[in-house]
C-alpha cells in the first residue's frame, strides 16, 4: 500500500494531479499482477487458435469458443511493452552515464539466458513434432515446427536480431516480440536522458520520429514492429515519469469502472464488432491497443485496488513467471495437441477440456522450473556483475 499523501486541491488540473511530496515505493505488486494477466491473454489466444482447427476428418473444429473471445494475445503483448517501459523508468529514472553498462548487463542476463534455453528446447522439440504430428495441412501451429531454416537463422535468433533480417515465426511464433523488447532496452537510456535531462518535449519529439521512420520509406527490414509499436514502450516511460513526479487522485470505484469499460472496448475491437479502420486517427487495432494499454497501466500503477489476498498472491506468482510462461506456452500447447491427436479423441467437448487444461498445467509447470532454475540465478548474476 502507498503511504497516504495529503495535498490541497487547486484548479481543475490539480483535482487529478499534485506535485509529489515524498518518494513512493519502487516496486508495485499491481503491475506484477497485471503482467500475469497479460500472459494469460496470450496463452488463451494461442489455445483458441489451436483448438479451432480440424486436424483430420473426424476431428471437430471448435470455432467461436470462449478462449477465442477472451484470447487477447496481441493486446497482452502490448501490455508487456507498456509495463516494461514503466517499470524500467521507475527503477532506473536517474540512470547516470557511468551506470549504463550495468543497466545493459542486468537487462541482458534478465532476458537472454532463459530465451536461449527455451530456443534449445524448441529446436529439439521439432524432431518430436515431426514424428508424431499428422500430415501438415496449413494449421496455425505447424509452421514454427516444420518451417525450414539454416545456420544464419539460428545465429539471428540467438542474437535476437531476426526481426531485421531473418525469417519470422521459426521455432516459436511467440518469439516475435522478444527482439522488439530487447531493442527497446538498448534505446532506453537515450529516452531516459531526454525526458529527465532535456526538455520533456525532446522526449516526445524523439518518440514521434522513431515511430515515423518506416513510414518515411527509409528502412527495408523483415519487420518494422519495433517502430510501429514503439508508442507502447515510450508510453510506459511517460507513465513512470508522471508517477515519479505527481500524485494521481482517483477513487477506486471509478478506476475499476474505467478499466472494465476499456476491457470491453478491447474485446469489441478484437472480435470485430466495430471496424477500427472507420475511427479517425486509429486506423488499426494495434494503435487502439496501445492507447488502451497506456490507460490501464497508468491506472493500475496509481490506484490501490483491494484484491483478495489469495487471488493477489496467485496473480503475483503468474506475473513473476510470466516471461517463462510466454517462452514455453506454445511448446506446451503443441505437446498437448500431439497427445490429443495420437490418442484419437473425436469429441468436441473432450477437445475443449483436454487441450486447454493440459496446456495450462504443462505451461505453468515448465514456467515455474524455468523461473526458479534459470531466471532467478541469471537475475542474481546480473546484479552481481553490474555492481562490479
Amino acid at each position: 500500500m502507498h503511504k497516504e499523501i495529503k495535498y490541497s486541491h487547486g484548479n481543475l488540473t490539480k483535482m487529478l494531479f499534485s506535485k509529489r511530496k515524498e518518494e513512493r515505493i519502487m516496486y508495485v505488486n499491481q503491475l506484477t499482477q497485471l503482467r500475469g494477466v497479460a500472459a494469460l491473454f496470450v496463452v488463451f489466444a494461442h489455445i483458441a487458435r489451436t483448438i479451432e482447427y480440424s486436424y483430420y476428418t473426424a476431428d471437430p473444429a471448435i470455432e467461436n469458443s470462449v478462449f477465442d473471445f477472451f484470447g487477447l494475445g496481441s493486446f497482452g503483448v502490448i501490455l508487456f511493452f507498456t509495463l516494461s517501459g514503466c517499470t524500467l523508468f521507475i527503477s532506473n529514472n536517474s540512470l547516470p552515464f557511468n551506470k549504463i553498462q550495468s543497466f545493459y548487463i542486468k537487462r541482458f542476463l534478465r532476458i537472454w539466458p532463459a530465451f536461449i534455453v527455451s530456443l534449445i528446447f524448441y529446436f529439439l522439440f521439432r524432431m518430436v513434432f515431426e514424428i508424431f504430428y499428422t500430415a501438415p495441412t496449413g494449421a496455425w501451429i505447424e509452421a514454427q515446427f516444420i518451417k525450414d531454416f539454416n545456420s544464419l537463422d539460428i545465429f539471428l535468433y540467438a542474437t535476437l536480431s531476426f526481426n531485421f533480417f531473418g525469417q519470422l515465426e521459426l521455432f516459436n511464433n511467440a518469439y516475435w516480440s522478444l527482439p522488439v523488447e530487447f531493442q527497446y532496452y538498448l534505446l532506453f537510456p537515450l529516452f531516459v536522458y531526454l525526458i529527465t535531462h532535456k526538455h520533456f518535449l525532446a522526449f516526445i519529439f524523439a518518440a514521434i520520429v522513431f515511430y515515423a521512420l518506416p513510414r518515411a520509406g527509409m528502412l527495408n527490414i523483415s519487420s518494422n514492429l519495433i517502430f510501429s509499436l514503439s508508442f507502447s514502450f515510450t508510453g510506459g516511460i511517460l507513465i513512470g515519469y508522471l508517477y515519479k513526479r505527481y500524485v494521481f487522485d482517483m477513487k477506486q470505484s471509478l478506476a475499476a469502472l474505467i478499466l472494465i469499460i476499456i476491457l470491453i472496448l478491447v474485446l469489441v475491437i478484437k472480435n470485430n464488432m466495430i471496424k477500427i479502420d472507420t475511427i479517425p486517427f486509429l486506423s488499426n487495432k494495434w494503435n487502439f491497443y496501445i492507447i488502451c494499454s497506456t490507460i490501464i497501466v497508468f491506472i493500475t500503477l496509481n490506484v490501490d485496488f483491494k484484491i483478495q489476498d489469495r487471488l493477489g498472491a496467485i496473480l503475483i506468482y503468474l506475473g513473476k513467471t510470466s516471461y517463462s510462461t510466454y517462452l514455453y506456452h506454445n511448446l506446451a500447447i503443441a505437446f498437448s495437441l500431439l497427445v490429443y491427436l495420437n490418442i484419437n479423441i473425436q469429441n468436441g467437448l473432450l477437445k475443449i477440456l483436454f487441450i486447454p487444461i493440459s496446456s495450462l498445467i504443462i505451461t505453468l509447470l515448465i514456467a515455474h522450473l524455468s523461473y526458479i532454475y534459470i531466471e532467478v540465478p541469471s537475475i542474481k548474476l546480473g546484479k552481481k556483475l553490474s555492481r562490479k
